[in-house]
């Protein structure tokens, strides 16, 4: 048993991480999600709250311009946080589950 122990610590000292946990990794892999989410609905809950209409492309383009600012001030840690497609699909999902209404205006 002492064999392995030192084994894993010379491994450690040569600069070799030890190997994270499954569950780390999955938590890790989900946070920029949990990000986005969090984002996408703390601003549409300030937009209705107020009674303003905003175009779905606009918002999209707004929260991606936020969400760079925001992981250039430290404030997110995972850039990928920002993908449009993250955040469409956040809207998506928010609609779908009746939380937000989408309406349609013809021109």
């Amino acid at each position: 048993m002492d064999g392995l122990i030192s084994k894993a610590s010379v491994k450690k000292r040569r600069g070799v991480e030890p190997p994270i946990s499954l569950v780390s990794f999955f938590n890790k892999l989900s946070l920029h999600l949990m990000d986005t989410y969090l984002i996408v609905i703390m601003s549409v809950m300030d937009i209705c709250m107020n009674n303003y209409e905003i175009r779905e492309d606009n918002l999209i383009n707004e929260l991606h311009q936020m969400i760079i600012t925001m992981h250039s001030q430290n404030l997110i840690s995972q850039l990928h946080s920002c993908l449009k497609e993250t955040i469409a699909t956040a809207l998506a999902s928010y609609v779908k589950h009746g939380l937000l209404v989408e309406k349609r205006h013809t021109n």
